[in-house]
């Protein structure tokens, strides 16, 4: 990113949410497939930070695939209650990444901004 930064004169960073599902995906074409997905969400993407939304749809549902089936089994220990928090904060984590603003983010999980801002005190 920085050569990219410094080649198109921009700064641009990724978003936390981002940063995971780029960290988790397989990566199947190697480096050069990371750098092309980076150069195109240097070049694609509006704001100065890279949002979730910004992402191929491709690697989107990859990446969604990959977490659901890891956190769909059932392991010792792991309760409805704990998988239902994990995927909660999954669900507030995505919208946080993809919408930018609480009130946004809010807005599309069909809660008011106050639920969620104490949701997100909560799993901190």
């Amino acid at each position: 990113m920085s050569r990219l930064s410094s080649e198109y004169g921009m700064t641009k960073f990724l978003s936390p949410g981002l940063q995971e599902i780029l960290l988790g995906y397989n990566w199947p074409g190697n480096i050069r497939e990371l750098r092309n997905v980076i150069n195109q969400l240097m070049i694609y993407s509006s704001t100065n930070q890279i949002l979730v939304a910004d992402l191929p749809d491709e690697l989107l549902s990859c990446s969604a695939e990959s977490s659901k089936k890891q956190d769909t089994r059932l392991t010792d220990g792991l309760t409805l209650k704990i998988a239902v928090q994990r995927f909660e904060k999954e669900l507030i984590e995505e919208a946080l990444g993809k919408y930018g603003k609480v009130s946004y983010a809010a807005k599309a999980l069909g809660i008011d901004p106050t639920t969620l801002a104490r949701k997100l005190k909560k799993t901190t």
